[in-house]
Formats: structure tokens, sequence, C-alpha cells
């Protein structure tokens, strides 16, 4: 999962720090199946254990539409909120794992791309 992660760092510093949603959809879509399989017991872990935090990074390539739905808007605001331990977003991954952030993500990819 880190090499994915990594990997989609890189081509958007190649893209001079842009993406294209669809892609960035596909890639966080893949992490939260990644997670979620390494999480299920008596499987084998397709991917090395992932030791980089979750990207907040990438929030910044998403724009929510005016006529966005309330929650999507919420959502996109929780993930804003920093990793901290008192922070709603890391205290929520703290909870539930990087499946909270994986899961909240990709609604509101869904939710924007439309």
């Amino acid at each position: 999962r880190d090499v994915i992660q990594t990997s989609f760092d890189i081509l958007t510093e190649h893209l001079e720090g842009h993406t294209e949603l669809g892609l960035l959809q596909t890639v966080v879509q893949r992490m939260g199946t990644l997670d979620k399989e390494s999480r299920q017991k008596g499987t084998v872990q397709t991917t090395p254990e992932e030791t980089l935090p979750v990207p907040i990074e990438w929030l910044k390539f998403v724009e929510l539409p005016e006529e966005v739905l309330p929650h999507v808007h919420f959502l996109l605001m929780v993930l804003h909120t920093g990793l901290g331990e008192n922070d709603l977003l890391g205290s929520m991954i703290a909870k539930f794992g990087k499946a909270f952030f994986w899961d909240c993500f990709g609604h509101v990819l869904v939710a924007v791309q439309g």
C-alpha cells in the first residue's frame, strides 16, 4: 500500500501538483479495498503492512460543486480536521482504523464525480 501511495505522490509531482479525479477515485477505492482485505481474519495479505499515514494532502484535489449534498461537505470537513489524537479525523482513525479515511474520501469522490 505504501508503494501505491508513494507512486501516486510521484505521479502528481510530475504533473505539477495536478491529477485527474477518476484516477484519484480509483486509487482511493483500491487503497480502501486493500485496507479491508488486510483486516480480514484468515486471509493472506497481498501487500506488506503500510507504514505511511493516510495521505490527507490528496484532499487538495477535491473541489466540491455548489449543489453537493450537506453530508458530503461535512465528510470533507472531517477529513480536513487533522490526524492528531485530539483531532476529529485522528480520533476516528484511532477508533475505526484507516478504513474510515478511505471510506469517507471515496464517498466524497463519488459525489464529486457524479
